[in-house]
């Protein structure tokens, strides 16, 4: 085939890098975008758009070469290296790619409050090997995402930067079969989330770099329910709010459930790194944690409570979180300013838990009320939980390294416990939410610091416990001591 000017346009008066917007496509076999005259039979085109037709309004241009493919069935509109203008919202169409030459090679610049790119009841849209930047750092959110996708489905972003933008990153609403990799965001201030999936479903949200003002990934339950998706191996840092939150809306509460969140490393986030919660009531259940790295939450700006939690999972008293397994995650405090509340696991209103070989580290000063990990709370019981093969090092701080707090149905077993201000464990119920039916077996609790003065300590309205198997040597009241009736020790150390 004969590569060169397409046939049927009058650009012989050019150049072939000034004729980069006519209707070209690239040899699959060249690495450089050779323009390529392709028979009318084949119907999927591609425009190519160079900077050079776009010394005005870059958006329109844009736009000509996603309606031209969308036209002739689809293909892919790629923006050749270069800073571009965008005025107006770009809208997407069917079985349209958009691609630049690489992140901070293709740069489209926006400075008004629109969307950049918008999506409603598409299916097969893509964007890639780009650069956006909203050159926004006021105090106040605008109004429109910067990449706002709507009741749309197979949708692919990669290799994407968002920076400096109005509200959030990119909005998936109502969408599904989604992936989001490689996505790199900054953005400071409250209300830039990341990445916001509202009632998404089927999707995966990976290997992003996100320092946003508000939740880098968000995912709600909200018009519809969220569920079947991913979030592995992502780079999170949040000024104002969580690194990764599922939420239940209060408005529209719908379920959110079977959710991955898995090797990703949050740093310096507000007061929770992932936070799991029902702000209204409807079903959260199917949710597995693990292999993440969460470190210092509660460090950055909007933390006024001085609460730090690694890990939250929150149902409600009338909709327990269910079928939550936490698992292989470490979470360390060392830099939060102040005397934090701390909390590495922490769940409450919540049911069928697992928490397993997980690490909670203390090195730094912290409240004396502080605990690795709490299952339950005064008025917010836990119930049917297993706690085993974690690693708690309090540091000689707070009160416990794991809490059972107005909870029943448990055990707690084979964990190592280490320097806590009070006690190695620590069950506590009262009259309305008892501790009953737990049994600790295998348990090590020292004291390495001088500070621990029990081994276990169960507390109020704690029947039922059975302990057995644990060493609690060298602590330095008791090894174990226990309230209430029918309780069974043997055979501890």
């Amino acid at each position: 085939m004969q590569y060169g000017y397409p046939q049927y346009r009058n650009l012989t008066s050019r150049t072939p890098p000034q004729a980069a917007s006519a209707i070209v496509e690239k040899p699959e076999w060249d690495p450089d975008y050779i323009y390529a005259y392709r028979p009318a039979n084949n119907y999927r085109g591609s425009r190519i758009i160079d900077r050079g037709d776009a010394e005005e309004e870059s958006g329109e241009v844009i736009q000509a070469g996603i309606d031209y493919v969308a036209g002739r069935g689809g293909g892919k509109v790629v923006i050749r290296e270069g800073n571009y203008d965008i005025k107006s919202t770009i809208s997407w169409k069917d079985n349209v790619e958009v691609r630049g030459h690489g992140i901070d090679r293709t740069i489209l610049n926006y400075y008004d409050d629109i969307e950049v790119f918008s999506a409603d009841g598409l299916t097969n849209i893509s964007l890639k090997d780009l650069t956006i930047n909203g050159h926004y750092t006021g105090e106040t959110a605008g109004n429109n995402h910067t990449v706002h996708i709507k009741n749309s489905s197979q949708i692919i972003i990669d290799s994407v930067k968002i920076l400096n933008t109005r509200v959030f990153a990119v909005h998936l609403w109502l969408c599904s079969d989604f992936l989001v990799n490689r996505l790199l965001v900054e953005s400071s201030l409250i209300h830039r989330d990341g990445i916001k999936a509202s009632g998404g479903q089927n999707g995966v949200i990976s290997n992003c770099i996100i320092k946003s003002g508000d939740d880098c990934i968000s995912v709600t339950g909200i018009n519809r329910e969220a569920k079947n998706i991913a979030i592995v191996n992502n780079i999170l840092t949040s000024d104002y709010a969580s690194g990764i939150k599922l939420v239940v809306s209060d408005v529209t509460p719908y379920p959110i459930h079977d959710i991955v969140v898995a090797n990703n490393s949050i740093y310096e986030t507000d007061s929770v790194g992932i936070n799991v919660t029902a702000e209204g009531d409807a079903d959260i259940y199917s949710i597995t944690i693990s292999d993440n790295n969460v470190r210092n939450p509660g460090m950055r700006r909007n933390n006024t409570t001085g609460t730090a939690a690694g890990i939250q999972i929150k149902g409600t008293s009338a909709k327990y979180a269910r079928f939550i397994t936490i698992s292989g995650n470490t979470v360390l405090f060392d830099g939060i300013s102040g005397t934090p509340l701390a909390r590495g696991i922490l769940t409450f209103f919540a049911r069928e838990i697992t928490v397993k070989d997980n690490v909670v580290r203390v090195n730094q000063t912290t409240t004396s009320d502080s605990r690795g990990i709490q299952i339950g709370d005064t008025g917010k019981p836990a119930k049917y939980f297993t706690v085993s093969g974690n690693v708690i090092d309090m540091g000689g701080q707070g009160e416990c390294c794991i809490g059972i707090i107005r909870s029943g149905h448990g055990s707690v077993n084979d964990n190592i416990c280490l320097n806590a201000g009070r006690a190695g464990i620590r069950i506590a119920g009262d009259s309305d939410n008892p501790c009953y039916h737990i049994v600790l077996v295998g348990n090590r609790c020292r004291d390495e610091t001088n500070t621990q003065e029990y081994g276990i300590l169960s507390e109020g309205t704690s029947d039922y416990l059975v302990v057995t198997g644990n060493d609690t040597e060298g602590n330095l009241t008791s090894g174990i001591s226990l309230v209430g009736t029918n309780n069974v020790i043997g055979d501890n150390i």
